[in-house]
């Protein structure tokens, strides 16, 4: 299936532009607080479907 793999480019997607919205942020002087969480989200997501990948890989057998 095609899920992990498109869960894994938005999660990747999430932590990069998370941070070029803390960049900006920080910057300008303005609040970070949903780039924050975009990251964090991100991060989150990439162990979710990293265990989920790993998971489909084990043999029950």
């Amino acid at each position: 299936m095609w899920f992990p793999i498109l869960g894994i480019i938005l999660a990747v997607l999430g932590v990069i532009l998370g941070g070029v919205g803390i960049a900006n942020g920080r910057k300008s002087g303005a609040n970070t607080g949903l780039a924050i969480a975009g990251v964090a989200l991100g991060l989150i997501a990439l162990v979710i479907t990293g265990i989920i990948i790993a998971g489909a890989d084990i043999d029950v057998n």
